[in-house]
């Protein structure tokens, strides 16, 4: 949950740490489960590199996540509204 919210404040332009590297593109490609804000993920060969950087853990549940939870207005009902989809 935690990652997820600073990945919506990154994508989302407010003060957070973390900013998204150049190498990582936002998809162009429409299909069932797209969204304006998903990301290309970057394929790892080692498992110590896919499960220690956070944009490699990160972007792979960013992109499964439904619009209407993506496209919350403020931070605080992104948060209440990603506690409503973990739940279900």
């Amino acid at each position: 949950m935690t990652r997820l919210t600073m990945m919506y404040k990154t994508v989302n332009g407010q003060s957070c740490p973390v900013s998204i590297p150049d190498y990582f593109q936002q998809k162009t490609r429409f299909t069932r489960s797209f969204h304006p804000k998903r990301f290309t993920n970057l394929g790892s060969t080692s498992n110590t590199y896919k499960y220690s950087f956070f944009f490699n853990r990160t972007v792979k549940e960013w992109n499964t996540l439904p619009t209407k939870l993506i496209d919350q207005e403020t931070l605080a009902c992104f948060k209440s509204a990603q506690a409503a989809y973990r739940d279900h």
